[in-house]
């Protein structure tokens, strides 16, 4: 299936989920049959998804089982893509990179977190050593988790 068609099922699979008509598995069930594909436009939907679950269940007992899960689906991308960027590599991997980085910090994936702190270490001492694509989401999760372990 092309990525144009992996994105269309997957927007009319959440708004049947969002409408009432089919449980949240039916999304995940997509989710979990597709390749762990690097395409910008599939993975930017499951990441605005997976973004909305995670906030729609703040609190809940039911969070941390959602956020394993969503960490299970997201880090394979994020491991082919790796956290720093290669020379050469197409502007929509650094945009994904950038995605997956935010996304997986605010789900609490603690090898991301660390990178992001690493990071910015790095960036205070050399601001050259991060680059621009990835500020913004290495900042917002250092900050968010600052020194906690």
């Amino acid at each position: 299936m092309n990525v144009p068609d992996q994105v269309n099922l997957l927007s009319d699979a959440w708004a049947f989920v969002q409408a009432g008509h089919q449980p949240f598995s039916f999304y995940t069930d997509l989710v979990d049959r597709l390749p762990a594909s690097t395409a910008l436009a599939v993975r930017d939907q499951i990441v605005n998804v997976f973004d909305s679950i995670n906030h729609l269940l703040a609190g809940a007992r039911e969070q941390e089982q959602f956020r394993r899960y969503a960490r299970g689906v997201l880090r394979p991308t994020l491991d082919t893509l790796t956290f720093q960027p290669k020379p050469g590599e197409p502007m929509t991997s650094s945009l994904l990179r950038a995605s997956l980085v935010q996304e997986l910090g605010l789900l609490g994936d603690e090898e991301v977190i660390q990178m992001c702190r690493q990071n910015f270490e790095n960036y205070l001492k050399d601001r050259t050593s991060v680059p621009a694509d990835l500020r913004p989401p290495t900042f917002a999760i250092a900050m968010r988790y600052g020194n906690a372990v």
